[in-house]
Order: structure tokens, then C-alpha cells, then sequence
């Protein structure tokens, strides 16, 4: 074919109303991709404190396990102030703390957790996230739970902590005690049943300790923009089906 021959049929190719047609649907699906990728990404916040609804916070101690430890528990709806006397028992785990029972949300989408805190009479904290795991925790038993815990280093003076959620940990214990190969290693943020706060088990014992909180609160990106982005493409994809000139019509 002579050059003059193809540009006539390239001419007649662009011509054709369904070349225009779906190079419209590309460089609008192409206008998409480009909006999705320069839009300020969609942020999803979680927020525990302050609240209106305290009926979710409860103190916990090792009074459950025979221990002596005694916490009071004072809540407002933009403080939590405690005061915590450690069991001075010897050779044994002692606890005491508060936290939030959150009857299992999804925090997968959490980046980072903020928190406002101050604490006398000690100098790190611990973090501690109860998760569902379906392999192992059963419903009605949150020691069966899976255990992400993280400790945080606190003062006298409020602080204002930011902690990326990648930073919990599952201890060794865990593992050992339920029996669980430590590759199996999911978090499962995406049932959450408590977070905690309390002393870690480096907090001295027997003398009063003050842990107050006064703004916790999880942020994470949303899926907003990517849904919007999939719906959109779609819509494009249903367009080019129903115009679709060579579909078949039913008899």
C-alpha cells in the first residue's frame, strides 16, 4: 500500500464516531487517574476523647487473679485521672489500668494514634490493644484475645504523643502461652475489642502513681477517594457496554 493510501485509511479510522468515542472515554478515564493522584488524600478519624459517652471506660486490676492492686477511676468528658497503687507482691505479674470496651471495630484503616497524657510517680506507660483473632480468641474470653501492646515513655507534664500503629507489638508470651506459630502474625486491627492503658511492668510498686488522659484519638486514611475513583470508572465501563454498537441485541 502506497503512503497516501495508508494516511486515507488512517484518516477514515479517525473519523469513525467510535474511535472519537472511546478515545473521549480514555482521556476521561486518564482525567480520573490524574485527579485521583494530585487529590489531598481522605482522612478518617476516630476520636475516644473527649466524649460525651464515658460508659465505655472501666478501670481493671490483678484483683481478677487474687492480686492486690487498687486503682481509682475518675472520668469526665475531656479528662480521665487516675490514681494507682501497684501490688507489691514479689514473684508475681501485677496490673492495673482503664480502657475502652469497644465491641470489635475496624481500626484497620488507623495510621497513628495521638494521645494526651501526663504521669507522676512513674516513667513509661503501656498500650495495649485486645484484637479478635478467629484461629485462637474465643467470644466470651478476652484473655484468648490477641495482644498488641506498646510502651511509651511519660512525664510529669502533659505530652502529646503521636504513635504510628505499625509500632504494636505481639509479645513473645502470647505466642508461647496460646500456642501460635509466630508466623502467623496479623494484627487483625480489623476487630478491635479494647484499648487499654496502663503502667508498664516497669512502673515501681506499692507508692501512688497519677496517669491522666485527656485526648486520645486514631487517624488513618479513608477509602473514600478510591471508591470514588472505582465508581467513576465503572460508570465508564457501563457506557462502552451500552454503546457498544457490535454487542448483541436479544431476539
Amino acid at each position: 500500500m502506497c503512503v497516501s493510501g495508508m494516511e486515507n485509511a488512517i484518516f477514515l479510522v479517525l473519523m469513525k464516531p467510535a474511535f472519537k468515542k472511546y478515545l473521549l472515554l480514555l482521556l476521561l478515564a486518564s482525567a480520573g487517574l490524574a485527579v485521583f493522584h494530585v487529590a489531598p488524600p481522605s482522612l478518617k478519624t476516630l476520636q475516644l476523647l473527649p466524649s460525651q459517652d464515658l460508659s465505655a471506660i472501666a478501670a481493671f486490676s490483678d484483683n481478677t487473679a487474687s492480686g492486690h492492686s487498687v486503682i481509682h477511676l475518675l472520668t469526665q468528658d475531656s479528662l480521665i485521672s487516675t490514681q494507682i497503687v501497684l501490688d507489691t507482691s514479689s514473684g508475681r505479674d501485677v496490673w492495673a489500668g482503664f480502657g475502652w470496651k469497644l465491641s470489635d471495630a475496624n481500626w484497620s484503616f488507623i495510621d497513628t494514634v495521638f494521645l494526651d497524657i501526663r504521669c507522676v510517680g512513674c516513667s513509661e506507660v503501656q498500650l495495649k490493644l485486645l484484637t479478635y483473632d478467629p484461629d485462637v480468641s474465643k467470644r466470651d474470653d478476652f484473655s484468648t484475645y490477641r495482644q498488641l501492646v506498646k510502651e511509651i515513655p511519660v512525664s510529669g507534664n502533659w505530652q502529646r504523643i503521636a504513635l504510628p500503629a505499625e509500632h504494636f507489638y505481639v509479645p513473645e508470651w502470647w505466642y508461647q502461652q496460646h500456642k501460635v506459630d509466630k508466623s502467623l502474625d496479623s494484627k487483625h486491627l480489623e476487630s478491635v475489642a479494647r484499648f487499654d492503658i496502663q503502667p508498664s511492668s516497669q512502673a515501681p510498686r506499692g507508692t501512688s502513681i497519677n496517669l491522666e488522659v485527656r485526648s486520645l484519638t486514631m487517624v488513618g486514611s479513608s477509602p473514600r477517594n478510591a471508591a470514588i475513583l472505582l465508581g467513576y470508572l465503572f460508570l465508564l465501563m457501563l457506557f462502552v457496554l451500552g454503546t457498544n454498537p457490535h454487542r448483541r441485541k436479544p431476539q
